[in-house]
């Protein structure tokens, strides 16, 4: 309703790009629900914090909990804390991902369609490609497969300024 007309052009002001907001939402449609003013709060402070506006639109699209945090400039003086006593910005940002990558995706098809890659995927601890994380099923998760059964992998190849797409290796 109203706050769905408010909440595309917040999102759109925040990220500075009006196809990164709408990827965003078809990542999440629940985000229309969002009050605009929260985007306006949230997302420049993750933008700064995670180093670009994709990364930020990415982690609010997976966990839209992040546009409740009340003192956003707090997680980002947070984050630069973490950096100075790791004495990375690439690993404390790696900590900052770890919390929001969900800890498993559920990949599903049509009956009888890419068999071997439909299932739950467990992501990898400090596993990354591109930045983002790695998920795995193990050949025990296939083993109605019998001998064709093997672990199977999930990358999210961001692909440049497209929306990119996911990459299943056996």
């Amino acid at each position: 309703g109203d706050s769905a007309k408010r909440a595309l052009p917040a999102l759109a002001s925040a990220v500075k790009s009006e196809e990164l907001a709408l990827r965003t939402v078809s990542r999440n449609p629940d985000l229309l629900g969002q009050e605009a003013l929260q985007f306006r709060r949230v997302v420049p402070a993750l933008s700064a914090t995670l180093g670009s506006a994709a990364q930020a639109a990415y982690a609010v699209a997976v966990c839209p909990d992040l546009l409740g945090i009340e003192r956003p400039q707090v997680m980002r003086d947070a984050v630069q804390t973490v950096s100075h006593s790791l004495g990375s910005m690439r690993d404390a940002l790696w900590l900052v991902v770890q919390s929001i990558a969900p800890p498993s995706l559920a990949v599903t098809a049509r009956s009888w369609c890419h068999e071997a890659i439909i299932g739950r995927y467990v992501r990898v601890e400090g596993a990354e490609v591109n930045g983002r994380p790695v998920y795995h099923k193990a050949p025990c998760a296939m083993a109605h497969l019998g001998p064709k059964a093997r672990d199977v992998y999930a990358a999210f190849d961001g692909g440049g300024d497209r929306q990119g797409k996911w990459k299943f290796v056996a």
